[in-house]
């Protein structure tokens, strides 16, 4: 049995307990704060006087643009990078849907278009690296719809094709080009003149346009002495057909072609502009075409100090011819015209007395 007494006594003794608990509590929180105070207004103290310390910095306008740059670089960077991520996804979709047997033309076609509007720079080795990589059929198929497409950076594709280890992907690439009918286009063809395929060269050679600018010009003069012959009679014919001063001194040099048609185009382009032939006859021993020759050799040389020559001697043969006294150039037709069918019927000849089974 507890008393009431004690029980009041052990009630009042809790409390004063507790009360001097509180002030305990309140008597320590009162010292963190004011620690925490003296400390806050040493930190202001110690900041102020810093700052009154150090001087202002300024940065100088050459600084500021090294830190404008370095900031756009790496934006650029980041930018480059998000952008690779997207090209690769974009380029991975394109090299499934241009090599499926199974798309349509015109998908594709909307996949080549799509290419070149979003990445044009990058998708010139992508299209040359998948040309190259594919077989015959899937080549000729992408190299078709190339020939579909009109922008400016296929230009630069036809490039990469021309200068290519293989010879089969230079032609696919003049064939491109011409399609393309650019000036830039054209330029590129004459820059291709030193290909060492005859085949390509000989398709570049009727590709060029004899009343084309210098560049197309000066290539069909330097093929005008290639070292295949059916590409030097191209261009020689082409020559002729220009029938100009620059024609002229390099029509000379052909003369003496070991070829006789590249001989026979030389001199009929001559006569064009010379309106002579000087005795020359291609189908002549080359003792007899020597002599003609020089006479060729010497006109071109008078030529280059005045090129008003030709015109002069072109005029003169011509006043000659129509009153009847230029029979030197009739007589020249004339024996060349018997040359060649002495030629053929010598030629009919042996192969009627050729024994069976003779080369012959």
């Amino acid at each position: 049995v507890v008393s009431r007494s004690s029980l009041v006594v052990s009630v009042t003794n809790e409390e004063e307990k507790g009360e001097v608990a509180e002030e305990t509590d309140e008597q320590a929180t009162g010292v963190r704060l004011q620690a925490s105070v003296g400390s806050t207004s040493e930190e202001i103290e110690e900041k102020t006087g810093t700052e009154e310390e150090q001087e202002p910095v300024v940065s100088t306008p050459e600084e500021t643009e090294e830190e404008n740059e370095e900031a756009e670089e790496t934006e650029e960077e980041v930018y480059d990078e998000e952008e690779e991520e997207d090209d690769y996804g974009l380029f991975e979709t394109a090299s499934r849907k241009l090599a499926s047997q199974a798309a349509y033309e015109e998908e594709k076609l909307a996949v080549l278009h799509t290419l070149f509007r979003n990445a044009p720079k990058k998708t010139v080795p992508f299209l040359y690296e998948l040309i190259k990589n594919s077989d015959m059929y899937l080549r000729r198929h992408l190299m078709l719809l190339l020939r579909q497409v009109d922008y400016p950076t296929v230009v630069d594709l036809y490039r990469y094709l021309i200068v290519d280890e293989e010879s089969a992907l230079r032609l696919q690439g003049m064939m491109g080009l011409v399609k393309l009918d650019s000036d830039e286009a054209r330029n590129v063809i004459s820059s291709a003149v030193v290909d060492r395929d005859p085949n390509v060269r000989r398709f570049i050679v009727n590709c060029l346009d004899h009343t084309g600018g210098e560049a197309r010009v000066t290539a069909i003069a330097r093929l005008s002495a290639d070292s295949d012959e059916s590409v030097r009679k191209i261009a020689v014919k082409k020559l002729s057909l220009l029938g100009n001063h620059f024609a002229f001194v390099n029509l000379v040099p052909r003369l003496e072609d070991p070829d006789v048609n590249v001989r026979k185009e030389a001199i009929y382009g001559l006569k064009r502009i010379a309106g002579t032939d000087y005795g020359y006859n291609f189908l002549g021993t080359e003792g007899e075409r020597r002599r003609a020759v020089k006479q060729w050799k010497a006109l071109a040389e008078r030529s280059y100090a005045n090129p008003g020559v030709l015109r002069s001697l072109r005029e003169k043969n011509m006043k000659a011819a129509e009153e009847g006294t230029g029979n030197d150039s009739e007589d020249s037709e004339k024996t060349n015209a018997a040359a060649l069918r002495s030629s053929a019927r010598g030629s009919k000849g042996r192969a009627r007395t050729a024994p069976r089974g003779s080369a012959e």
